[in-house]
């Protein structure tokens, strides 16, 4: 995502805790659904940007490309499924 004309790039690194029942796991975070690329709050703009002009409009000002906007629709509906759009 730019930010003042800056590409910004946001690293985190998760723990990971060893328990003796279940092996080593991830810990879940708040902001981001195991394995996604993207944070919940990007997804969430993207999907405002994609529903008031086109997907590829969206995804140029984005800067993304069409692959990963299908992913960020797809996961989106999984989440609010059956639940209605929410203002």
């Amino acid at each position: 995502m730019d930010s003042c004309q800056f590409k910004t790039v946001l690293v985190s690194r998760v723990p990971i805790v060893r328990c003796l029942e279940h092996g080593s796991q991830t810990v879940a975070v708040p902001w981001a659904g195991k394995y996604d690329r993207f944070s919940r709050l990007f997804e969430r703009l993207a999907i405002d940007v994609m529903l008031e002009c086109s997907t590829r409009g969206g995804l140029r000002d984005l800067r993304h490309q069409l692959d990963e906007a299908d992913g960020i629709k797809q996961r989106a509906v999984k989440r609010d499924w059956p639940g209605k759009r929410r203002r």
